[in-house]
């Protein structure tokens, strides 16, 4: 459990809960934290259709039976949670 408080209590995770705003480059950061954390996640995107914007998901392993998942809607350039 104190490992996912200390993802989450990260800056950039925090601002993305708080706001439901998020940037490609801001992405690229919480890839950069899981990475040094070393901690395993998936990372999917799903292009933009006629029906549906364009989305990316994160799920993030935290133990065996435990994983966090973080849908990521793309709109115009933005990012929004």
């Amino acid at each position: 459990m104190n490992e996912l408080l200390n993802i989450f209590s990260a800056d950039i995770l925090q601002h993305i809960i708080s706001n439901k705003n998020l940037k490609l480059c801001q992405l690229n950061s919480i890839i950069n934290l899981l990475v040094k954390l070393e901690k395993q996640f998936t990372l999917t995107f799903t292009p933009e259709t006629p029906v549906a914007m364009a989305s990316a998901l994160l799920v993030i392993e935290m133990r065996p039976n435990i994983s966090v998942s973080i849908t990521i809607s793309l709109d115009s350039g933005a990012i929004l949670l």
